[in-house]
C-alpha cells in the first residue's frame, strides 16, 4: 500500500497500540491517513504531518470505513450502498440492472476494485464481485436508512425476478430473503414456503424447518391473508420437514391442520395426501385412544372417497402400531393386507411403502431372510425419491437383519452409510436407531469394546431427543431402551454380569414411565432373555424358569421365532443343570430347528454348544462332538465373510469364540 516505504518507527508503535494490532485495521487507518494527507512520504520513510496525538482518528475499524465510504464520489457510494444490500458478494448484470447504468458502471467497479474496496470474484459463467472484507459490506449497509434499505431489497427481488424468470427455483431462498426484508412481506412468505418445498424435496430437513417456521411467523406477525392452498401448502410442507428432523408434536399440528383446511375447502388431493402423512405420525403418537381413533376415521373416510390406495396406506401405519402396541403378529398380517391392496391398485410409491412397512413386522416376527429380500433394492429407490427418513428407518431395519443372519459386514456397511446420510441432511428421527443398530452388529461378533461406543452414541442421541421434542418422547425412548440393553449385553458379553444386572434394575425402574411403552414387549422380551442368563449364571434357577416360561410363552403366542428359538436354549441350559438330560436334549434340537429357520448363527452356535455340553454330561461323547464341530462350523462362515483383517482376528480372539474352538478340535 506505501510501495513498500516504511513507517516512522514511532508512528508505527501507536498505530499498532491504537488499532491493538488488528492487520485490516491498520491497513485501513493507515490508508485513511494518506488519502487525508496526513501521512506524507521523507526520506525513505512515512511520517506523520502533525503530533499524532493531534490526528483525527476514529476510534473503530468502523469508523474508519465509513470515513472511507462518505469521501467516495456519489456514484462510486451508490454502487457500494446497493451491493451492500445484494450481500457480500454480487453479480454484475444484477447491479448494472439495479442502478440503471450503462457501460460507465464497469468503470465504476474497476476504481473500486483499484480502491481494494471489492475484487473479482468469478469471470465465469458470469462477471461477479465480492466485498474485499465483510466488515466494509456491513458499514456500507448500516450508512442507509432503514427505509431505504427497505425499497432497495424490494427493487433486488423483483429484478432477479425480472432477469431470471425462467429459473426462479435457483432463488427462492434469495427472494425470500429480499422480499422478507422489504415492505412486501406477503411476497416473502410465498417464497419462504416455496423454499421450504424445495428443501424438503432435495432431503434438506432442517433448512426446510428453518424456512417454514419463518413463513408461520411472518404470516401470524403481520396479519397476512393466505389463500387456502397456500396456508394448506405451509403447514404440510412444515409438517414434512418436522417429522424429519424429530419434532412429532409440531408435524402432528401441522399434518391435522393441513387435513383439516383441505377437507373444509374440499381440496381432495391434497385431504388425501394429508391423511397419508398423518397416519405415518400416528403410529409413534403417544395417545393412544387418540391414534386409534385417527385410524378408524381415516380408513373411513378413504373409504367414503372409494380410495384404496389412501386405505393401504393407512392400514399399513395402523399395522405398525399394532406391533408397537404389544401385538406384533397382528400387526404383521395388516401389513401383508396393505401391501395386497398397493399390488391391486398398481401404486408402486404404495406398493414400495407397504414392503418398508412389512419388511419391518417381519423381523420382529424373527424372518430376517424375508427383511432382506423385502428391502432389496429400496436404497436405490428411496436415494432417488431422497426421502431421508423413509431411508434411515429402512437401513437400520436392513442393517439389523443383515447382521442377524451373519452377514455381520454387510449390516455394518448398511448403518454407517445410513448414519452418513442422516448427519449430511440433519435428520435425526432415526439417528439413534442406527448408532445402536451398529452397535448390535459389533456385539453380535463379540466386539465389545466398538460396540459399546456406538451403543452409547445411540442412548446419548436419543435421550436428547426425548427432552427436545417432547411429544416424540415414545419413539425416541424405546430407542434408548433398546441401546441401554445393548449395553448391557456388551457388559455380559465383557463377562461382567453383575454390572449389566445393575444397568437391568436401572432400565426397569426407569421404564416404569409410559414412555417406554412403545415396542416394550420387544426391548422387555430382549432384556428378560439377558435376566434369565445371569440368574442361570447365579445359579438361582426358579427365577430364571420364572423368566424363561413367561417370555417363551408369550413369543410362541405371537409368533416371534427368533425369540422362541432363543427361550427355548435357555430352557435347556436350565434343564441339564437339573440333570433332566433327555429333556433338554430335546429342547435344545427344537431351539435349533426354529433357529436354522429363523438363520441365526450366534444363537445357532450357542445353542450347538449347550447341546454339546449336555451330550457331555450323558458320555455322549461322538454326539458332543459333531455339536462343538457345527459350532465351529458356523463361525468359521461369519469369520470367512469378514473381508476386513483386524475385524475377522478379533472376532476369532473373543474368549466366547476360542472355547468354542477349542472344544471342537479336542
Amino acid at each position: 500500500m506505501l510501495g513498500g516505504v516504511a513507517l516512522e518507527l514511532s508512528l508505527e508503535k501507536r498505530l499498532v497500540e491504537k488499532t491493538g494490532g488488528n492487520p485490516f485495521f491498520v491497513e485501513e487507518m493507515v490508508r485513511e491517513l494518506v488519502d487525508r494527507g496526513d501521512l506524507v512520504k521523507k526520506g525513505d520513510e512515512y511520517i506523520s504531518n502533525q503530533p499524532f496525538d493531534r490526528l483525527k482518528i476514529p476510534p473503530t475499524i468502523q469508523g474508519v470505513l465509513a470515513a472511507r465510504i462518505d469521501r467516495l464520489s456519489e456514484d462510486l457510494k451508490s454502487i457500494i450502498q446497493v451491493a451492500s444490500v445484494i450481500g457480500r458478494d454480487f453479480a454484475y448484470r444484477l447491479i448494472k440492472s439495479l442502478l440503471k447504468l450503462g457501460d460507465e458502471i464497469r468503470e465504476h467497479l474497476t476504481n473500486l476494485v483499484n480502491l481494494e474496496i471489492i475484487c473479482e470474484k468469478a469471470l465465469y459463467p458470469e462477471l461477479e464481485y465480492i466485498f474485499k472484507h465483510a466488515l466494509t459490506r456491513e458499514v456500507a449497509y448500516e450508512s442507509l436508512l432503514k427505509q431505504r434499505r427497505r425499497e432497495i431489497h424490494g427493487r433486488i427481488a423483483q429484478t432477479i425476478e425480472q432477469l431470471d424468470a425462467g429459473r426462479l427455483e435457483e432463488h427462492y431462498e434469495v427472494l425470500a430473503h429480499h422480499y422478507g426484508r422489504s415492505d412486501n412481506t406477503p411476497k416473502a412468505v410465498d417464497y419462504l414456503i416455496l423454499a421450504g418445498e424445495k428443501s424438503n424435496k432435495h432431503g434438506a430437513a432442517q433448512a426446510a424447518y428453518g424456512f417454514f417456521q419463518k413463513a408461520l411467523e411472518v404470516s401470524a406477525s403481520k396479519n397476512i391473508e393466505l389463500d387456502a392452498e397456500t396456508e394448506m401448502r405451509m403447514h404440510l410442507g412444515s409438517a414434512m420437514a418436522s417429522e424429519q428432523i424429530g419434532a412429532i408434536g409440531p408435524a402432528e399440528e401441522g399434518y391435522r391442520k393441513a387435513y383439516e383446511l383441505s377437507r373444509h375447502h374440499k381440496m381432495i388431493n391434497y385431504e388425501k395426501e394429508s391423511l397419508r402423512y398423518l397416519s405415518g405420525v400416528m403410529w409413534m403418537w403417544p395417545e393412544k385412544a387418540e391414534a386409534e381413533h385417527f385410524f378408524e376415521e381415516g380408513i373411513s373416510r378413504a373409504r367414503e372417497m372409494k380410495d384404496k390406495e389412501v386405505e393401504g396406506w393407512i392400514l399399513g401405519f395402523m399395522g405398525i402400531r399394532a406391533a408397537i402396541d404389544g401385538k406384533p403378529y397382528k400387526g404383521s398380517q395388516m401389513t401383508v393386507d396393505a401391501e395386497r391392496i398397493a399390488m391391486e391398485t398398481g401404486n408402486q410409491r404404495l406398493t414400495f411403502l407397504s414392503r418398508h412397512l412389512r419388511a419391518f413386522t417381519e423381523r420382529w416376527l424373527g424372518k430376517p431372510h424375508k427383511t432382506i429380500e423385502l428391502t432389496e433394492g429400496m436404497l436405490e429407490i428411496m436415494l432417488d425419491m431422497l426421502d431421508v427418513s423413509f431411508l434411515s428407518y429402512m437401513l437400520s431395519n436392513r442393517g439389523v437383519a443383515l447382521a442377524e443372519v451373519g452377514r455381520v459386514e454387510d449390516g455394518i456397511a448398511s448403518l454407517k452409510y445410513g448414519i452418513e446420510i442422516c448427519e449430511k441432511y440433519g435428520v435425526f428421527v432415526r439417528l439413534g436407531a442406527l448408532y445402536n443398530s451398529l452397535g448390535y452388529c459389533y456385539g453380535e461378533i463379540y466386539q465389545t469394546k466398538r460396540a459399546w461406543k456406538f451403543n452409547l452414541r445411540g442412548e446419548d442421541i436419543a435421550r436428547r431427543l426425548m427432552e427436545q421434542y417432547p411429544m416424540g418422547r415414545r419413539q425416541f425412548a424405546e430407542i434408548a431402551a433398546q441401546s441401554s440393553v445393548n449395553l448391557m449385553e456388551n457388559l455380559f458379553d465383557e463377562r461382567k454380569p453383575d454390572v449389566a444386572w445393575d444397568r437391568i434394575k436401572s432400565l426397569e425402574e426407569e421404564a416404569k414411565s409410559a414412555d417406554f411403552d412403545m415396542f416394550r414387549h420387544q426391548w422387555e422380551s430382549r432384556m428378560s432373555y439377558l435376566t434369565a442368563q445371569i440368574l442361570l449364571h447365579r445359579n438361582d434357577v426358579g427365577q430364571a424358569e420364572k423368566h424363561i416360561q413367561k417370555s417363551l410363552e408369550r413369543a410362541q403366542r405371537e409368533h416371534m421365532r427368533k425369540r422362541e428359538g432363543s427361550y427355548l436354549r435357555l430352557l435347556g441350559k436350565l434343564q441339564v443343570g437339573r440333570n433332566e438330560y433327555d429333556n433338554a436334549i430335546n429342547t435344545l434340537n427344537k431351539a435349533i430347528s426354529i433357529l436354522k429357520d429363523v438363520g441365526n448363527p450366534r444363537l445357532l452356535w450357542e445353542t450347538h454348544s449347550s447341546l454339546a455340553l449336555a451330550f457331555e454330561q450323558t458320555g455322549r461323547s461322538s454326539e458332543a462332538r459333531k455339536n462343538w464341530s457345527l459350532a465351529a462350523d458356523l463361525i468359521d462362515g461369519i469369520a470367512n465373510n469378514l473381508s476386513d483383517v483386524k475385524l475377522k482376528s478379533d472376532f476369532l480372539g473373543a474368549k466366547q469364540i476360542r472355547e468354542i474352538l477349542s472344544n471342537s478340535v479336542a
